[in-house]
């Protein structure tokens, strides 16, 4: 058995072998710039000056809980945690407030 190229080969195969890399490194880096150019991988919110939903609160509180090893005493202490940064707390309607529900762990609008 012979290795290498035979002559039911062509000549071009191994330089078109060793070119694949080049054309996947200059894939990869099209791809990056494009990915960078529009922002891919952002989160639809992450302006400065959105307003974070019932469910990043919610998350904030499930994550806080875990790292703390306890349960937000208020929703004012979610306000600096990484993923509600830049964004403003939603406003509740008229005569109510958001609160953190100890049993469910669930951010609530509730009564004032």
């Amino acid at each position: 058995m012979q290795y290498g190229p035979t002559s039911e080969q062509p000549d071009g195969l191994f330089s078109a072998f060793e070119m694949k890399p080049m054309k996947l490194v200059f894939a990869l880096t099209v791809a990056w710039m494009a990915c960078a150019a529009t922002g891919c991988g952002r989160a639809k919110n992450s302006a400065t000056g959105s307003e974070a939903t019932m469910v990043d609160l919610n998350r904030a509180v499930a994550a806080m809980t875990m790292m703390n090893g306890r349960c937000p005493a208020s929703v004012s202490e979610l306000t600096n945690f990484p993923v509600l940064r830049g964004k403003t707390l939603p406003l509740p309607p008229a005569g109510k407030k958001l609160a953190i529900d100890p049993a469910t762990r669930h951010v609530v609008v509730a009564d004032k």
